[in-house]
C-alpha cells in the first residue's frame, strides 16, 4: 500500500492502484512508467516483468527538470513505441502533450488532469490556464476526469465533451484496512481525523477552527504536514495532536480509532482519504467541494456541509448519535464497494483504452489484443511515479 508521504500525493496513490491492475491485464504487454527518480523505491513495491520504470532526476522549480522531461518523453516513445500514452497530472499535461505534437505516428494521447489548474480556489492566471486546457485538448484523444465535477469543469472550459470521459477513482482492496464498525465508545470524546496536507486547499484552518468550537468535547487527531504552501499561522488547540507523516500502518490505526473523518475542503479532486476512510467504514464529515458530492451522500454515509462553516460543523458533530455514526460508516462502506473499487476502475479505464485504439468495446475486442502502455506522471518533488 502506498501511503500519503512528502512524497506521495493522492495523485500518486492513484497511479500505483491503476498499474497494479494493469501488469495483471492479458490485454497490456507493457506498462513504461517515466517519473522522478526519488520516488522509485515506492514504485517497485509493484512488482511485474510487464513494468518498466524510466527516471529522470529532480530539481525544484528548475527549467532543467522540464526539459528532462521532454527528452525523456521522446527517448521513452521512440524505444518503447507504446499505442498509449497516458498523462497524469497537468504539469506533465503541458510538456508531454507539446513536446509529442511534431512526433510522427505519435501515440495515443491520454490526459488525466487529477484536479484541473483552473479548479475553484485557483487564484492565479485562471484565464490562461484554462485557455491552455482548451488547446492541448485539441491534439489529446481522451481526456480522463476522475468525476462527473471534473468532467463538469472541463465542458465549463469549452472542452469538447467528445474527447472526455469519466472514470471515477478506485483503490485496492487491500489500499485500507476495513474495520469492523462499532462506532464511538460511550462516555469518552469524540475522536475526529484529519489527514493531508496542512493548506488552504484542504480547509486544515477550518478544521483547527472546529476543534476550538467543540473544545473538550472531541479530540483531534492529524495526520499530515504542509507541503504545498507555506506552513498556516494559526495556533493547535489543546485537544488537537499532531503526528506528522505516517506509515500506512499508522494511518490503518488511526482508522480503527477515530470516530469520523472531517474534511473541510475548498476545492478536491477526488480525494482517496475519503476512499479509505468509506473502505474502512469511517464516517465523512465534509464541505460539498466539488466531487465530495459523488462520495459522501449527505445524511446516508456521512455530512455534506455547503461552505464549510466551522460552527455548523462542530455543532453537527457534538449532535450526531453513536448509533448515527455507525449507520453512516456502514452505508459508506457499501457505497465503496459499489462504486470505487480499482477493479471497477480498471475495468472502466481499459474500456476508455479500447475506445481511443478504435474498439467500440470488450465485446468487440479481438481475441488476444496486447497494448503498450507508457504512463507519464508529474514532476514534483512528491510524485510517486
Amino acid at each position: 500500500m502506498v501511503r500519503v508521504s512528502p512524497e506521495d500525493t493522492e495523485e500518486e496513490l492513484y497511479l500505483f492502484n491503476l498499474i497494479e491492475a494493469q501488469v495483471v491485464s492479458s490485454e497490456i504487454e507493457l506498462v513504461h512508467v517515466l517519473g522522478p527518480s526519488v520516488n522509485e523505491p515506492v514504485l517497485r513495491q509493484c512488482r511485474s516483468p510487464k513494468l518498466r520504470v524510466d527516471s529522470i532526476r529532480y530539481e525544484r522549480r528548475s527549467w532543467r527538470t522540464l526539459l528532462r522531461l521532454g527528452v525523456a518523453t521522446l527517448r521513452a516513445v521512440r524505444q518503447v513505441r507504446p499505442d498509449i500514452v497516458h498523462i497524469h497530472s497537468s504539469l506533465a499535461g503541458v510538456i508531454v502533450r507539446i513536446c509529442l505534437l511534431p512526433v510522427r505516428r505519435r501515440p495515443k494521447l491520454i490526459y488525466t488532469p487529477h484536479a484541473w489548474s483552473f479548479s475553484p480556489g485557483a487564484t492565479r492566471n485562471v484565464w490562461f490556464r484554462r485557455t491552455c486546457e482548451r488547446v492541448l485538448a485539441l491534439w489529446t484523444h481522451r481526456i480522463i476526469c476522475v468525476s462527473e465535477d471534473e468532467m463538469r469543469l472541463a465542458l465549463d472550459a469549452g472542452i469538447s465533451q467528445a474527447r472526455c470521459a469519466v472514470v471515477l477513482t478506485g483503490i485496492s482492496s487491500h489500499a485500507a484496512v476495513t474495520t469492523a464498525v462499532l462506532g464511538p465508545e460511550p462516555r469518552r470524546r469524540r475522536r475526529v481525523l484529519f489527514v493531508g496536507r496542512f493548506d488552504y486547499q484542504k480547509g486544515f484552518d477550518i478544521y483547527l477552527e472546529v476543534m476550538r468550537l467543540l473544545g473538550e468535547r472531541a479530540e483531534g487527531i492529524v495526520a499530515g504536514s504542509p507541503i504545498v504552501s507555506k506552513p498556516m499561522d494559526i495556533p493547535i488547540p489543546p485537544n488537537v495532536r499532531t503526528l506528522g507523516w505516517c506509515s500506512p500502518d499508522q494511518v490503518l490505526a488511526l482508522y480503527r480509532e477515530a470516530d469520523l473523518l472531517l474534511m473541510p475542503s475548498r476545492f478536491e479532486g477526488l480525494p482517496m482519504v475519503a476512499l479509505e476512510a468509506m473502505q474502512a467504514g469511517v464516517p465523512i464529515f465534509a464541505s460539498n467541494a466539488g466531487p465530495m458530492r459523488e462520495v459522501v451522500e449527505d445524511g446516508v454515509s456521512g455530512r455534506l456541509f455547503p461552505g464549510a462553516p466551522p460552527d455548523q460543523i462542530a455543532a453537527e458533530i457534538a449532535s450526531t448519535s453513536d448509533e448515527q455514526l455507525r449507520r453512516f460508516g456502514q452505508a459508506g462502506r457499501d457505497i465503496f464497494q459499489r462504486r470505487f473499487t480499482a477493479e471497477r476502475m480498471s475495468r472502466d479505464m481499459l474500456e476508455a483504452y479500447r475506445a481511443v485504439l478504435g474498439e467500440s468495446g470488450a465485446s468487440n475486442s479481438p481475441v488476444g489484443a496486447r497494448w503498450r502502455s507508457m504512463l507519464d506522471s508529474t514532476v514534483r518533488p512528491r510524485a510517486t511515479i
